[in-house]
């Protein structure tokens, strides 16, 4: 019966913040946000591509005007 009270006492105890919580919460936390996060080639991906975009609209807006006199 001890062993029952002492672990419902360490869950229900705040901890220094005085938050309360399961122990482990803040590392499943932790790798489901790690897992979230894209890789850095996803992230330059990202940008390569934003880039070309512009580049493409630019050049389809200097064919619609014509050449430069």
């Amino acid at each position: 019966v001890k062993e029952y009270q002492e672990k419902d006492k360490i869950r229900s105890k705040p901890d220094k913040n005085g938050k309360r919580g399961e122990a482990g919460k803040r590392l499943k936390q932790l790798q489901w946000i790690k897992e979230e996060k894209p890789s850095k080639t996803q992230k330059e991906w990202s940008k390569t591509q934003k880039r070309s975009r512009v580049i493409q609209s630019l050049k389809k807006k200097r064919r619609e005007q014509g050449p430069y006199l």
